[in-house]
């Protein structure tokens, strides 16, 4: 059950990605092709690369152990130009989630302080404050990084799942991809500055997973009495319908 919850985690953390570079592709692409395209790249990228470490860590003992380590000893001679290409891959994985990082901070300051665009200086600051954090997490938790990634892949789930859940019940049963863009960049507009009603299930929703959390720290009741986390099942089901049956009442109000 935790690694179906980290893998989930491990995919809905690609959403920011999607909605960026999905903008970009041209009005003839159907929202299928869109879907199946990220849903496949995503789950075959994942599912094969952690069926090879599995393979892997099964015949060779000590990549289960350190796999920074075991990995490039498996190329003999060419073990430090294995080394580098490990190297390589993880500095690109992170440039992107810095990316990803940015894009969600960049978008929350914009908006709260109503600006269209942002400066080089501001970029700057913004890009070098997260590598700081980043940072600063990765070498206070180096000791025991996997269990506290662990966590926060789970941690994750919680927050990203009800999200996920208001954002497709909105789109496929409430407005059915019928949006005014113009719209949702002006605060005055139909959509407004804030949703509080939305908030406010999205926080709830928060609140009804937590008996069913378990982290390194906590252990809900729910966690301990069934001895698995599934808080995503109703951080997936009871926001969804409670935002559907609310946004559904307030259409029909308003026509």
């Amino acid at each position: 059950m935790a690694t179906i919850t980290q893998a989930t985690a491990w995919g809905l953390t690609y959403g920011p990605y999607v909605a960026d570079y999905s903008r970009y592709l041209p009005s003839t692409v159907s929202t299928a092709r869109t879907f199946w395209a990220t849903a496949l790249g995503c789950f075959l990228g994942s599912t094969l690369t952690m069926a090879l470490g599995a393979w892997l860590a099964s015949f060779f003992a000590a990549i289960a152990a350190d796999p920074t380590i075991a990995i490039p000893a498996l190329f003999g001679g060419l073990a430090t130009p294995a080394r580098l290409l490990l190297i390589l891959g993880l500095l690109l994985g992170n440039v992107m989630t810095l990316y990803s990082a940015y894009m969600a901070s960049a978008g929350v300051l914009s908006g709260f302080h109503r600006r269209e665009t942002i400066g080089a200086a501001t970029k700057l600051i913004l890009m070098g404050g997260l590598i700081v954090i980043a940072t600063a997490i990765a070498v206070a938790t180096a000791a025991n990084f996997e269990h506290v990634f662990g966590d926060m892949l789970n941690i994750m789930v919680y927050l990203l799942v009800p999200w996920s859940a208001i954002n497709l019940a909105d789109y496929y049963w409430v407005r059915r991809g019928r949006y005014d863009v113009p719209a949702m960049f002006d605060l005055g507009g139909r959509y407004g500055r804030f949703n509080r009603a939305t908030l406010a299930i999205y926080a709830a929703a928060i609140l009804i997973e937590l008996p069913f959390l378990k982290v390194g720290f906590w252990e809900g009741p729910m966690a301990s009495w069934i001895g698995a986390d599934i808080g995503w099942l109703p951080g997936l089901v009871l926001p969804g319908l409670l935002y559907t049956l609310m946004e559904r009442r307030k259409l029909t109000k308003a026509a």
